[in-house]
């Protein structure tokens, strides 16, 4: 009784690659009397640009074939060339006579190991694959055993030799190929489902890889390694509390799509979305609450909306008012001077345009569908008092409201008196380097003046100052 060597096997396909070359002969087959072997379990891909390739160079290889039945031959290698071989037939005859080396003698299951040797060392194998190779090798070894060869040691050991796979992979594959779920095992096989996932998956109840399934087909290897271990830690994603109505809850799918996402703080199906810090939080709420926490965070989020509107407008009332009294007062001078509606007066310290007939308009609380950031036409806001003052024909003392007197001339401040810290002034200024005197509004802080506008040190000899109105 013969005993099964790897070193021998693997001899023994080299000397077959010999054999083919030099004594094996040639015959021509009719295409529809070779048979695909159904016992293959390799991928037909990219058979279009085989074809290609072979309409171009010619079959480099023929077919290797064995006796099947009723005058037909099946195939042993060459399925993919096959394949080519049949979309090439379908526009030239010459491809329906195809080269082949039928094998004669020896066991047939000893022929189709020496097939799954070479390809497990020449074709780049999906884990599906690899696990069909191994279930097939398993089987065929064992026929082999029947037949009287004797396979020492462990048969797992000599599988895989045959596969070129380590014994901790056939141990993986076994698991997927026989625990993961048909749904799963489609995708499997269609290689869109990494071993990672395939192996965490098969190690879980049939029902929960279902759940999972119905919940998020998508799942990567992290996420199912974290719902496994969930899973043998007694968690079962089915919640036993009620809704505030009595009647029991029925999310758990719910739940278990949540925690499939949710890599920190998953909540298992043990906490009601009306108590969840998730649901109430008010960015990157949850995804999946319940409608009665939706609602619930729908009527919160609609009185914040309705609270901050209403201040808005309370701010935009106070910002109008304010608005209102100074224009008020700025109309005065206008009137006094008699100066025309068109008149235009540099208000906005970003240099916007304010003609006096708008500004007869805010002094009657009329002003349109204007939103309003602050007031405008307040003393320490004003951008352009002297340019606003010689419009009017007042003095830039009236216009800073430091005197309700239309004529009154400033009364300056010695720059030796400082204001009080962060006070708001208006200020001559003599520029450093430079033959000349500006005035402006400004603020003293820390010891020091900055422009109002810009918020820039002033660079310069401040020459006298005279406080302005807060409002």
């Amino acid at each position: 009784m013969a005993a099964f060597d790897i070193g021998s096997f693997a001899k023994s396909l080299q000397q077959q690659s010999v054999q083919v070359e030099h004594r094996d002969q040639i015959e021509y087959i009719p295409l529809d009397k070779i048979d695909q072997d159904p016992n293959n379990f390799y991928s037909l891909s990219g058979i279009e640009e085989l074809a290609d390739n072979i309409c171009l160079c010619g079959l480099q290889q023929p077919i290797r074939v064995r006796d099947g039945e009723n005058g037909h031959v099946i195939v042993v290698s060459g399925h993919r060339r096959r394949a080519a071989i049949e979309l090439l037939a379908k526009e030239d005859e010459k491809w329906k006579q195809v080269p082949c080396i039928r094998e004669t003698g020896g066991s047939d299951a000893m022929n189709e190991l020496r097939l799954i040797y070479a390809n497990a060392s020449t074709r780049e194998l999906t884990s599906a694959e690899k696990a069909k190779q191994i279930e097939r090798t398993e089987a065929l070894l064992y026929q082999l055993q029947q037949e009287g060869m004797e396979f020492p040691g462990r048969m797992r050991d000599h599988v895989a030799e045959v596969c070129q796979v380590s014994g901790a992979k056939i141990a993986k594959l076994k698991v997927i190929q026989d625990r993961l779920l048909s749904e799963w095992w489609s995708l499997f096989e269609e290689n869109k489902l990494a071993e990672q996932t395939a192996y965490a998956l098969a190690r879980m109840e049939q029902d929960l890889q279902k759940r999972i399934y119905d919940v998020n087909p998508s799942i990567g290897g992290a996420a199912a390694e974290r719902i496994l271990k969930m899973a043998e830690n007694g968690t079962t994603w089915e919640p036993t509390f009620r809704c505030p109505d009595g009647t029991p809850c029925h999310r758990g799918n719910q739940f278990l799509k949540h925690d499939i996402k949710k890599y920190f703080d998953p909540c298992k199906g043990e906490r009601c979305c009306l108590n969840c810090q998730e649901a109430k939080t008010e960015y990157y709420s949850c995804n999946h609450m319940c409608s009665k926490a939706r609602a619930l965070r729908s009527e919160s989020e609609n009185k914040k909306t309705q609270t901050e509107q209403e201040r808005k407008e309370e701010q935009q009332r106070l910002y109008r008012g304010q608005i209102q009294a100074s224009a008020q007062r700025l109309v005065r001078a206008a009137d006094c001077s008699g100066v025309s509606d068109d008149t235009k007066l540099k208000v906005d310290r970003f240099g916007v345009d304010l003609t006096v007939g708008e500004l007869r308009q805010y002094a009657i609380g009329e002003f349109g569908d204007r939103h309003f950031y602050y007031n405008d036409l307040a003393p320490g806001n004003i951008g352009f008092p002297r340019e606003i003052a010689a419009a009017l024909r007042c003095t830039t003392d009236y216009v800073l409201g430091v005197s309700d007197r239309l004529d009154d001339k400033p009364t300056w401040k010695s720059p030796d008196e400082c204001p009080e810290d962060g006070q708001i002034v208006y200020a001559k200024i003599r520029i450093d380097d430079a033959e000349i005197e500006v005035r402006d509004v400004v603020t003293y802080q820390f010891g020091q003046w900055f422009f109002r506008r810009s918020q820039n040190p002033v660079e310069g000899t401040v020459l006298g100052w005279f406080p302005l109105p807060m409002d």
